[in-house]
């Protein structure tokens, strides 16, 4: 698989037009290649059953959307295979890494997770970063650590969640406009995934 990449970047510098059989030929490579990567990307997450918006489980519907692209018009050049190409070693470092930090970020934290309606943040006129400088500066307080931009967590148990999870509450009550700047605010603890959006927003009813 690696020498049929190599030859496709060769191809590329010396301008040499592919023929109609070698376009299928790496389209079936890299369909074979995504779906592979599918299969990893299910694997790192211990193949939990994720909730459609987190992160992962958008980035895995992507893969399987190009994938699946692979066999219609959209991809029928040279061009169109170096672009996937581009796009398959992305995606393939990119869960290299997660499985790298697999087993912590999984499987022994309790976790929440702060997914912005961009829409709603630029039509109020604040930044992403000032609508979590206030869990920011709790978290300072209270050990809890932020390893990814919106995404906090402490060692998992109870008491942990609740330490997360009680700012959360009390910030919504007391601003309840908060709420309304977010897609989706992910919790887990026990291998348990949860969006307390909605919960938030009856706060404000």
């Amino acid at each position: 698989m690696i020498s049929n990449l190599t030859r496709m970047g060769d191809f590329a510098q010396r301008g040499t037009t592919m023929k109609d059989y070698e376009v299928i030929e790496q389209i079936e490579i890299f369909h074979e290649l995504f779906w592979g990567l599918l299969a990893d990307l299910h694997r790192v997450t211990g193949n939990k059953v994720l909730i459609s918006s987190d992160p992962l489980s958008i980035f895995g519907d992507k893969l399987a959307e190009i994938c699946n692209s692979l066999l219609g018009p959209e991809y029928s050049t040279m061009e169109d295979m170096l672009r996937v190409r581009g796009i398959y070693e992305f995606a393939r470092d990119y869960i290299k890494a997660l499985e790298t930090a697999g087993t912590q970020y999984y499987d022994n934290l309790t976790t929440l997770r702060f997914n912005f309606d961009m829409e709603a943040v630029e039509a109020a006129g604040t930044t992403t970063d000032a609508l979590l400088a206030p869990m920011r500066e709790y978290a300072r307080k209270r050990g809890v650590s932020e390893p990814e931009y919106g995404f906090f967590t402490l060692p998992t148990d109870k008491n942990s969640y609740c330490i997360i999870i009680k700012w959360v509450l009390e910030y919504c009550h007391d601003h309840k406009e908060y709420p309304h700047y977010f897609k989706s605010i992910i919790s887990t603890i026990d291998d348990e995934i949860e969006d307390c959006l909605p919960t938030l927003m009856e706060m404000d009813d």
